[in-house]
């Protein structure tokens, strides 16, 4: 096959599987991690309207105002569809709490499921057309799926660590969903892909370090929105022919992957390989790369049932890149966002509390002599030899006694702790509990609904 049939067999398999995907040719699990992605993802939302993000965009959309499209989940604010999808997708990433895909490709549910809840409450509110729970499924699986291929397929360039981010790839990846919801045809779903790649943006460099959190955050949800105002502009009329917008000179893979693209991963199986979906359940806040230090941690600290006040020091090995994600020129966290991807002030919260969840990200734990206290006996290092999510915890106590865990990754989460993380996201923002178990109980049944915008107005408060 030419270089030219290649890309031409590459954008029009694309197309093909945006047109053709639906429920009923998805597998038992698959639907099930989708629901999954959603349980949590929601939840993640739900705790995130009252992180630091949202206190910054929250007065800023609502001064925008605009054409009551689409609801910004918790409060209840009525926007243009874009700008809803764009807070929402905030709120996912406020305590960095939301579910999450391997292979490095992180953040993909946090653009996704914010992005086809605005397509459908749009569809509502402009055509008086209902979006059922299995529609909803099906355009949320296609999207995370190409979300993942797309960011996965250019290699190490494009997945965590090499420069690119979920954001990069998002825009793409929502229009693709727009499309579904909308039925789009061929030119105009073109159309809404061009458009998105026009916005694709997002990197690494931005992000790292100090004062990168809330860059992250806004970035995961101006990346929606773009991909959220391609779509309706396809809508509207936007239309293009069959055009290489993957492997071509200015392509994806050429401008962000230099150059490297694995055919395979990003066309091979489409529409019945769906196992890279399985989520990646988070039991605390904060980047991923902090979960197994902080697992480990907590967990040597409750099987030896160990004071705080008796610990005299602790040494953490990690991988280099875990240290330089969440470790490397950080310093104390100026703020509850920065801390989100501080591993030593989260181990920190860890010893103090006995815990770590969004309720201890706040100005009051930032203040608090005992966690800065904490913070300054804990020393952490690259070590080569572990891989990533690798972690070596040792902690010395002041009777002499030390403690070691050598965690080989975070093991899974039970169905029973993603219920009740779910729970305890909503009963902190005091969402009632009666309330949260129908919610639970609508998401675990979706696919009965007929129209699954209820399920957004039983998110608001």
């Amino acid at each position: 096959m030419t270089a030219a049939k290649e890309a031409n067999s590459v954008i029009k398999s694309i197309l093909d599987y945006i047109l053709k995907l639906e429920y009923d040719s998805l597998p038992a699990t698959t639907i099930r991690f989708v629901k999954l992605h959603l349980l949590d993802t929601l939840g993640a939302i739900i705790a995130g309207s009252k992180a630091e993000c949202t206190g910054f965009i929250m007065p800023i959309v609502q001064k925008w105002g605009g054409s009551k499209e689409a609801t910004v989940f918790v409060y209840g604010t009525s926007l243009p569809a874009d700008c809803a999808a764009l807070v929402n997708a905030i709120m996912a990433r406020g305590y960095d709490f939301e579910s999450l895909l391997g292979n490095g490709a992180t953040h993909v549910p946090a653009a996704i499921i914010p992005a086809a809840f605005a397509f459908a409450e749009y569809l509502k509110n402009e055509s008086k057309i209902n979006v059922s729970g299995k529609e909803l499924l099906a355009a949320i699986t296609l999207g995370m799926d190409l979300h993942y291929r797309f960011r996965v397929a250019g290699g190490a360039a494009t997945t965590m660590g090499g420069g690119w981010l979920a954001e990069t790839f998002a825009p793409l990846a929502v229009a693709a969903t727009g499309a579904k919801l909308l039925k789009l045809d061929p030119p105009k779903t073109m159309g809404a892909l061009l458009m998105a790649y026009n916005q694709c943006a997002g990197n690494y460099g931005a992000t790292i370090g100090e004062g990168g959190a809330l860059v992250a955050q806004f970035g995961q949800g101006l990346s929606v929105r773009a991909g959220v105002i391609s779509t309706l502009s396809a809508a509207h009329g936007l239309s293009a022919p069959l055009k290489d917008i993957f492997t071509s000179k200015w392509g994806l893979y050429e401008m962000y992957g230099g150059g490297y693209c694995d055919i395979k991963i990003l066309t091979g199986n489409l529409g019945r390989q769906f196992s890279h979906l399985k989520p990646i359940i988070k039991r605390y806040p904060g980047c991923g790369g902090l979960q197994s230090a902080v697992h480990a941690m907590l967990s040597i600290i409750n099987y030896h049932k160990i004071d705080a006040q008796n610990i005299r020091t602790v040494y953490v090995e990690v991988s280099p890149l875990n240290y330089e994600q969440v470790v490397r020129n950080r310093s104390f966290p100026s703020s509850p966002s920065e801390a989100l991807w501080n591993m030593r002030f989260m181990l920190a919260l860890a010893i103090a509390y006995g815990n770590v969840g969004p309720e201890h990200l706040s100005r009051n734990s930032l203040a608090d002599d005992r966690v800065r206290s904490i913070y300054s006996i804990i020393e952490i290092v690259p070590n080569s030899n572990l891989r990533v999510e690798e972690v070596i915890v040792t902690l010395y106590t002041t009777d002499n006694n030390k403690h070691t865990l050598h965690l080989l990754e975070t093991p899974p989460v039970s169905p029973t702790e993603i219920h009740d993380k779910f729970i305890r996201c909503c009963g902190f923002v005091a969402l009632p509990s009666v309330r949260a178990y129908d919610i639970f109980q609508k998401i675990r049944n979706i696919e009965r609904e007929e129209d699954v915008t209820t399920l957004i107005y039983d998110l608001v408060i």
